[in-house]
């Protein structure tokens, strides 16, 4: 059911962007990959394990570089 909840919101949230031309700066698409990687590090944290924290934290900056990188060199 979760993954179901998922898709929906994804799909809302992206026709959103893409009418009301939020999807045309450079920055949006870093930004969102950003975003949602640091809802996994949320998700640990609410859960309250740390070894779980440093791994999913481990996980944010590596998608965080590669999102910088991208948007650095090209998108």
């Amino acid at each position: 059911m979760a993954f179901i909840f998922g898709c929906v919101i994804a799909s809302i949230v992206s026709v959103l962007a893409t009418r009301s031309g939020f999807d045309k700066d450079r920055a949006f698409y870093p930004t969102v990959m950003v975003v949602i990687a640091s809802y996994y590090v949320l998700f640990a944290a609410m859960v309250g394990a740390a070894g779980i924290i440093v791994v999913e934290l481990t996980g944010m900056l590596l998608f965080v570089a590669l999102a910088v990188l991208g948007f650095k060199r090209n998108l």
